[in-house]
Parts: structure tokens; sequence; C-alpha cells
């Protein structure tokens, strides 16, 4: 079976309130993982591994709620505008600090 096969089956076999659990269970252990490593832990597997299963399980939400690449793009979009106006404060702080 393929990836997105065995993702399916995965919702078909264990239901759509399951795997939305799934989903809230291994956003949960990655985000445990990452304050870990904030705390200094050398876990750099763990996060690696934490990362995947939230990407299988999020590409399950994809499937149950659909696309939300539209959404996605126009957030990109206000990330890159939020980006271009901290570089540029970071830039008016610089020449402010010259003078």
């Amino acid at each position: 079976m393929k990836t997105q096969e065995i993702e399916k089956a995965a919702i078909e076999v264990f239901g759509k309130e399951s795997q939305k659990d799934i989903f809230i269970e291994e956003s949960a252990e990655l985000t445990k993982e990452l304050l870990k490593e904030r705390r200094g832990a050398d876990n750099l597997t763990a996060i690696l591994e934490e990362m995947a299963d939230v990407e299988i399980s999020l590409d399950q939400m994809k499937m149950i709620y659909g696309s939300c690449e539209k959404i996605k793009e126009k957030k990109i979009i206000r990330l890159e505008d939020k980006i271009e106006r901290k570089k540029k404060g970071v830039e008016n702080e610089r020449l402010n600090r010259a003078k």
C-alpha cells in the first residue's frame, strides 16, 4: 500500500474521532520534546520521530477536513510581510543607533 492509502485506511478502520485524538496526542508529544530540548536535552531523534508522527496524522486531518492550501498560501504571504516589516524595523534601529 502507498502512504496515502495507509492513512486513508487508518481513518476507515479506526474512525475519524480516533484519528483526531491521535493528531492531538502526537502534537502534544512533539510539543513535549521541543520543550525538553529548550531545557537542554539532546533529543533530536525523539523530535524527528514526533515530527514524523505529526506529519502522518496531519495528512489524515487533511483527508478528514479537506485541503488548507489556499489558506496556507495567504498565511505564507502574511508571514513574508511580517518578516519584511521586522527586517525594516531592525534596519531602522541600526540607523537610529548610528545617529
